[in-house]
């Protein structure tokens, strides 16, 4: 059996921006925020490599995500904003490679 302890699932689009984030390593969270446990997600705007703060959500140990869960999410990310990622590369016929990142 395997059990993660503490994890950072992150996803970002490579050389431009992060997507989102999972993670329970942030301490300021828990202490900040009332919650129960430190498991939560950030958001961002990957056009501007900008944190959406008002989006930090609070998933808790019920809800955090498998890293198969992580990647699927990723992936119905990618289908959702496929053609406009085009408008970030030089080379009309590629697409942007996402990053996949954890510890």
């Amino acid at each position: 059996m395997i059990q993660t302890v503490s994890y950072a699932y992150n996803a970002s689009v490579q050389g431009l921006s992060n997507i989102f984030r999972y993670d329970n390593l942030d301490d300021y969270f828990v202490v900040n925020s009332g919650h129960l446990d430190s498991h939560h997600k950030h958001n961002f705007n990957w056009r501007a490599n900008q944190q959406k703060w008002d989006k930090l959500t609070w998933v808790g140990y019920a809800n955090w995500p498998t890293l198969g869960q992580f990647i699927t999410e990723l992936e119905e990310w990618y289908w959702d904003n496929r053609d406009e990622l085009a408008n970030y590369i030089d080379d009309a016929d590629d697409y942007p490679v996402l990053g996949l990142g954890w510890d």
